[in-house]
């Protein structure tokens, strides 16, 4: 065992750099949940219109979003819904997208996602694997894709890649059909409504699975472009900083497991000490 001075060093190291990592996915999981809370206002309780029909202005919204939303409703297959929406399966904005990887063609450090990989009820892929040692065939995906698990979709794995690579064939890649789609759609795959109408159609006793065709069926109540493009310019820049973190973090937690063999050894460098000053070790909320 190292001296007691040391393990009281590594513990501060360790509880510093945690601190640090769990602090990032809580301003994740608060960013998701503001944009969650964004997209329920605007496309399912349609507050704005609610709003403007009542003779107020939006709460919330800037007047160059809030003159967007009609002041009426109009009756649809849905119920009633803001006047000039339509209807409309989510096929109608996005795409799957089902480009073959040849396990021999790849890179073995090409970024791999499984299912085992995906957290439940998080758009925020924090983890992943690699393209080593893959015996079958996945499908590639692009930085800022849909990552929808269609096996047993009640887990509700849904996640947007924040990088190239390749998944699981059990993953459904989505692609909005434009990139200021993403917020909106991203809020769309991942919402409680979609889970279960993806639940409810799925085949199979044991492992059971949806399958793109019915996902595209799914109606919603579509805005005009414009709408879809306000809610990505503020809702986008949340999924950015979801991306960043998650890279932060990564980055921290290879700082830890890479320094803390050294701390141990008491091998550590003046030079590294200061490192871990940078990466705010004195100060956890930094």
């Amino acid at each position: 065992m190292p001296p007691i001075e040391v393990q009281a060093a590594v513990g501060q190291f360790t509880a510093c750099l945690d601190d640090r990592i769990d602090n990032l996915r809580q301003t994740n999981a608060t960013l998701e949940a503001i944009a969650q809370a964004l997209f329920k206002s605007w496309f399912v309780d349609f507050d704005p219109v609610h709003a403007k029909a009542e003779g107020h202005e939006p709460e919330g919204m800037d007047a160059a979003t809030a003159v967007l939303f009609p002041s009426e409703f109009e009756e649809s297959q849905l119920g009633p819904i803001p006047k000039g929406w339509s209807i409309a399966g989510l096929g109608k904005i996005s795409k799957n997208v089902r480009e073959q990887a040849k396990p021999e063609n790849l890179d073995p450090s090409t970024p791999y996602i499984g299912l085992e990989h995906m957290p439940k009820k998080s758009i925020a892929l924090t983890d992943q694997g690699s393209a080593e040692g893959l015996a079958s065939g996945k499908f590639w995906y692009r930085a800022n894709d849909i990552l929808f698990g269609k096996l047993r979709p009640y887990f509700h794995k849904v996640g947007v890649a924040t990088s190239a690579g390749v998944c699981s064939t059990d993953i459904l890649v989505v692609r909005p059909v434009s990139p200021q789609w993403l917020g909106y759609t991203t809020m769309q795959f991942s919402s409680h409504a979609v889970i279960s109408y993806a639940t409810q159609l799925s085949n199979g006793a044991k492992m059971p699975r949806t399958n793109w065709s019915d996902l595209a069926k799914f109606r919603v109540a579509l805005p005009p472009a414009t709408i879809l493009e306000a809610f990505d310019n503020v809702v986008g820049p949340m999924i950015a900083r979801i991306h960043a973190n998650i890279t932060i973090a990564s980055s921290l937690k290879k700082t830890r497991d890479n320094l803390l063999p050294r701390l141990i050894s008491c091998k550590l460098h003046a030079s590294e000490a200061e490192t871990l000053k940078f990466l705010g070790c004195g100060n956890a909320s930094k």
